[in-house]
């Protein structure tokens, strides 16, 4: 843009003011509309995309603003070039980015100085602001920092060392109360997919601080289709039970949970009669997950 002269007596064009005011009207929103999606932001990754995307487009809008208003102010003065501002504001924006609008006032524009000043306090305080104001929550189930915690727990595992992958994430259960999630994932290993229930709680809430954990198996149950297949192949490797037509009528009589053990109950129909088959679920090695079936006479 050409320079001019402007005479004291010179009255400016209302239009042309306010182009020339328009970037720095611009670069003022973008911090003030960053700040304010700031504080509904928690993961790390999403804040800093968002901080660096507002530093560079305030930079370039002031560095437009700059250029327009040109070098030499009102007095005479040679200021700051354009692309001196730039890097400047981009090297350090809090200081930066107010002195860019205080420039302005040299070359006759609005006094913006104090705004910017308050907008680039709320920007990099709104991170602060939003940990204040609202307490952290606990995050998801299925979310990246979860996941990533879960594998390492899970490859830690003598079971988890066989798994080739592990995906399928999702949300079971939340108890905001006890800020506490039950999770499921499925583990993929040359045996076959295992699902793999896992606990995502608060250790330390004040200080943002959580833990992913595995429960201990649980045992189970005399209707599970593991059972019920097992406890056929027993059946049928008996005298009686090569006799039998059909095994059916699985149920649940009683479970004991400080012992790990399940009684049940199902039906053998052979062409004699119909006999009722009392089994026993229980432990051989919970650590490893593996349990046994036991025909009780």
């Amino acid at each position: 843009m050409p320079e001019r002269e402007v005479s004291p007596m010179e009255t400016p064009d209302p239009q042309e003011m306010e182009t020339e005011i328009g970037f720095a009207i611009a670069a003022l929103g973008v911090p003030l509309l960053s700040g304010c999606i700031l504080l509904f932001v928690t993961s790390f990754a999403p804040i800093l995309a968002i901080s660096v995307v507002t530093v560079i487009v305030s930079s370039v809008l002031l560095a437009i603003d700059a250029g327009r208003l040109g070098n030499i102010d009102l007095k005479g003065q040679k200021r700051e070039s354009a692309l001196l501002l730039f890097f400047g504001i981009c090297a350090m924006w809090i200081i930066g980015y107010p002195f860019a609008f205080f420039r302005r006032k040299h070359f006759g524009g609005p006094n913006l100085g104090i705004p910017s000043i308050l907008i680039a306090l709320f920007f990099v305080g709104a991170p602060i602001l939003r940990a204040i104001l609202v307490p952290p929550s606990l995050p998801a189930c299925n979310s990246r920092e979860v996941v990533q915690l879960l594998e390492q727990v899970i490859r830690s595992t003598p079971a988890g060392t066989k798994a080739r992958s592990v995906d399928g994430h999702r949300e079971v259960s939340y108890d905001k109360s006890m800020g506490r999630r039950l999770g499921q994932c499925d583990a993929h290993t040359d045996g076959g997919n295992i699902v793999v229930n896992y606990i995502v709680q608060w250790r330390d809430r004040a200080k943002g601080q959580y833990e992913v954990r595995i429960p201990p198996p649980e045992l189970p149950s005399c209707t599970s289709r593991e059972v019920v297949q097992l406890l056929e192949q027993i059946i049928r490797s008996t005298p009686t039970g090569t006799k039998a037509r059909s095994v059916d009528g699985h149920r649940e009589v009683n479970y004991d949970k400080s012992m790990g053990r399940r009684l049940g109950q199902c039906v053998m129909h052979t062409d004699v009669a119909d006999i009722v088959i009392n089994f026993l679920v229980q432990w051989r090695d919970r650590d490893k997950g593996q349990f046994e079936i036991q025909i009780k006479q």
